[in-house]
């Protein structure tokens, strides 16, 4: 697995992947490119190798695959920084490499860079019945620090604010 700075020919996987994961908030295109080329932001993706397919199969495979399978992406995680404090904005992982330790991956190599770049504190919302999230978030130490009434909609639902502390 290979973790890297979102690339605009990501654009077509990270959408996609985003599609499929109904808990990722649903952004649009510009609003991925905003956050890669804002100064204070951080846009990685996490590239696995894509399947290998003999000859004969590959042309008619490939334009029946995912955009994410064809390119390679099977997660992106996307930050904002404000002085020495960091928001996770958004973070997705293809259904099909779901619980393969990809979001851990994409979360340590963001916690790294932004430690680098003097970030102390790392937020973020979560919804408390996203259960694999908050195993994931627990599990690199996050910490419970407010509960938002009714700070999500479509189904309605509190947020939960998670911190982890660099």
């Amino acid at each position: 697995m290979n973790i890297r700075r979102f690339a605009e020919s990501d654009m077509p996987a990270v959408l996609a992947i985003q599609g499929e994961c109904a808990q990722a908030a649903q952004w649009h295109e510009q609003d991925y490119t905003r956050l890669a080329q804002d100064p204070a932001g951080l846009l990685l993706v996490a590239e696995v190798e894509p399947p290998t397919l003999d000859a004969s199969a590959s042309a008619v495979a490939h334009k029946d695959q995912h955009p994410s399978a064809r390119s390679g992406v099977a997660g992106f995680a996307g930050f904002y920084t404000l002085i020495d404090e960091a928001e996770l904005r958004n973070l997705a992982v293809a259904r099909a490499h779901q619980r393969c330790g990809i979001g851990r991956a994409l979360l340590e190599e963001a916690h790294r860079r932004l430690r680098e770049a003097g970030v102390k504190r790392v937020c973020l919302e979560v919804r408390p019945s996203n259960t694999p999230a908050l195993r994931l978030y627990h599990g690199l130490c996050y910490s419970l620090v407010a509960t938002r009434k009714d700070y999500y909609q479509h189904p309605p639902e509190d947020g939960c604010v998670l911190s982890l502390i660099l």
